[in-house]
């Protein structure tokens, strides 16, 4: 996968998820890769937010939940006081996806997987694509 498809993905799934929950978003979504963790490669971030109030704060998260497990995605729940629901997914790649949604919030965010791939060069290509200009 290029890191053009990688980041495309990513993004697709954060755009499904907002289909599941509806309303507007804005959306925060990284441009350039970032370094994986502890081991060599990239990853991209994404995250989106939503200001609305809960309708059905139980029945948003289950379409959610459902919608990620059909997607093949580990998911686990949690939920701190009553006006809080969250939700963190494991796709079948190892990218992590949150949500989080508290009485007039919704937060999305998203890691990628740890893809293959010199980090640098790659962060220099996108960021020159950004910039109209060739990459050193």
């Amino acid at each position: 996968m290029t890191p053009t498809e990688a980041r495309a993905d990513l993004l697709a799934r954060l755009d499904a998820a907002q289909q599941v929950l509806g309303g507007e978003w804005v959306a925060q979504d990284d441009t350039l890769p970032d370094p994986c963790n502890d081991e060599a490669g990239y990853t991209y971030h994404a995250s989106r937010t939503s200001d609305r109030p809960a309708e059905d704060l139980d029945a948003v998260t289950a379409a959610l939940k459902q919608a990620w497990e059909a997607a093949g995605m580990t998911v686990g729940t949690s939920q701190f006081d009553e006006g809080h629901r969250g939700l963190m997914g494991v796709s079948p790649e190892a990218g992590t996806f949150s949500y989080t949604h508290s009485v007039d919030r919704i937060l999305l965010s998203a890691d990628g997987p740890c893809r293959d791939g010199d980090w640098l060069k790659i962060y220099k290509e996108e960021g020159a694509k950004l910039l109209d200009t060739p990459a050193p």
